[in-house]
C-alpha cells in the first residue's frame, strides 16, 4: 500500500507501507512522518483531513489525536457535492474563507 499526503503548498509526501495498516501502525506513521512534515510547513496552524478508512476511527487513534492536539476535519459518509465541501470547511474553519471557482 502507498500512503500519501498532499498539502496546500503543493508538497506531496508518500511512503510505501507493507502489510495492512492498523491503529498502532497508523499512529506510528503519523508521529514519525506526517506530523513532523506538517509542523515544519505550518507550525501549529493546520487541520488533518482523513477519509472514512476504519483505521482512522479507532479509539487509540482518536486518543492520540486528542493527546497531541491534532484537529481533524469531519468527513462525509458518502461522496460529497461541492456545496457540502464548502459548508464543511466553513463550519470547521470559519466563514472568512475566500473561494475561487475552478473553471470547467
Amino acid at each position: 500500500m502507498v500512503w500519501m499526503m498532499a498539502m496546500p503548498n503543493g508538497l506531496l509526501s508518500f511512503k510505501v507501507v507493507t502489510g495492512n495498516m492498523n491503529s498502532e501502525s497508523y499512529i506510528k506513521h503519523l508521529a514519525q512522518y506526517a506530523v513532523p512534515i506538517i509542523k515544519i510547513n505550518y507550525k501549529d496552524n493546520w487541520y488533518l483531513q482523513e477519509d472514512n478508512a476504519p483505521v482512522h476511527k479507532g479509539r487509540k487513534v482518536q486518543d492520540f489525536m486528542k493527546k497531541f492536539g491534532i484537529h481533524v476535519l469531519e468527513w462525509f459518509k458518502k461522496k460529497p457535492k461541492s456545496e457540502h465541501c464548502r459548508g464543511l470547511l466553513e463550519n470547521n474553519l470559519g466563514s472568512g474563507l475566500r473561494w475561487t471557482p475552478i473553471p470547467k
